[in-house]
């Protein structure tokens, strides 16, 4: 009956528990009802709070030939592209359409917003990777980093995930003891496809 996304109006609310009252016959099914939205919206606070809109540019079209075409980068460089990937709560998904931090070593790389694909350059190394749902990264989610040693010419596909953990089912409780993750993951097979109808961006310098 809840979106998992996050995103309810008070209207919503109220017709899923005009419905679930009509269902159930009872009290004690809307009030069921009651807390398990309470539930959600304290599962996807950190979505919902730290919403700010991300700060980038369009990409040079000659950066966007390229990763469109997927062409290795220039320089002996590591081409790194960040997008969005999927929210997770009761077992259920959805899209992620929230803005998004790039963390490269745990410092802001740039950011996303629903969309839009970011790309970075970086020389041959081995690297952190992380997000948040925050731009100024006070969202009080667990980064869980990514490493990875990135060879020249290499092309890594990141997709950023966010798992609500034990906040989707007990609440503020469980989000204290187990924050809400945001976490990566290597974007490949399917995934990709997505990737020709996202805006390329780069870092706002």
């Amino acid at each position: 009956m809840g979106r998992a996304d996050g995103d309810f109006s008070g209207a919503e609310m109220a017709i899923c528990l005009i419905r679930s009252w009509r269902r159930n016959g009872g009290a004690v099914m809307a009030v069921k009802s009651i807390v398990r939205l309470f539930f959600l919206f304290v599962a996807f606070l950190p979505l919902i709070g730290c919403a700010t809109p991300a700060q980038n540019m369009a990409a040079a079209p000659d950066l966007e030939k390229a990763v469109r075409a997927e062409t290795p980068p220039p320089d002996g460089k590591a081409r790194v592209v960040f997008l969005a990937g999927g929210v997770s709560t009761f077992g259920l998904g959805s899209d992620m359409k929230n803005a998004a931090n790039f963390l490269i070593n745990g410092q802001s790389a740039g950011g996303i917003n629903k969309g839009e694909m970011l790309v970075v350059e970086l020389a041959p190394g081995s690297y952190d990777f992380g997000w948040d749902v925050s731009m100024n990264g006070d969202s009080g989610v667990k980064v869980v980093p990514l490493h990875r040693d990135l060879k020249a010419e290499e092309i890594l596909y990141l997709k950023g995930n966010y798992d609500s953990r034990y906040g989707g089912a007990f609440g503020i409780v469980g989000v204290l003891v187990d924050p809400p993750r945001a976490e990566l993951a290597v974007c490949e097979g399917d995934c990709l496809t997505k990737i020709k109808d996202l805006k390329v961006v780069v870092a706002q310098k």
